[in-house]
């Protein structure tokens, strides 16, 4: 075989993933806003992320809220769905491209996360476990140093 004719193709532009304590809040290359809700019908939620990568899909039936269904990307975003509907997400280590509409992300440090606004932490089984403006998360120590590695907002499934 011999290559006679090539045609260069232009990289399809993913729509910009945000999250926030209601869910999500998509923004299209041209600038649409599109804010996917908890309580979104799950075709729809996947519908709209139609321009990243395929989800890895699995079912947990021993979480304490009940069975929860996952949609998991390679870049850290995880989607909880219950009953067919959107219920919550969760960033783990490898998110650190993604953040919340207030700039939350894997890495900010506590000395950061207490200037978006009053932040509860307690020690729980998981760890130092904080919340802010409806988000929760996990920082790695309770000196300013500390860095978010994972962070969630509605429904979750964490064994405590």
């Amino acid at each position: 075989m011999q290559l006679t004719q090539s045609m260069k193709l232009s990289p399809v532009a993913e729509t910009k993933t945000s999250l926030n304590a209601q869910g999500l809040v998509l923004t299209a290359p041209n600038g649409v806003v599109t804010r996917v809700k908890f309580g979104t019908d799950r075709k729809d939620v996947m519908a709209a992320l139609a321009s990243r990568p395929e989800a890895g899909e699995s079912t947990n039936s021993e979480c304490g809220a009940g069975p929860i269904d996952f949609a998991s990307w390679p870049d850290g975003l995880n989607l909880l769905f219950q009953g067919g509907t959107f219920q919550g997400w969760s960033l783990d280590e490898r998110a650190d491209s993604l953040r919340t509409t207030n700039g939350m992300r894997i890495g900010t440090t506590l000395a950061q996360l207490r200037k978006l606004g009053k932040v509860r932490i307690a020690k729980s089984t998981l760890g130092n476990e904080f919340a802010l403006a409806g988000v929760s998360g996990l920082v790695s120590s309770l000196r300013p140093t500390g860095k978010i590695t994972n962070l969630w907002s509605g429904l979750d499934c964490s064994f405590r």
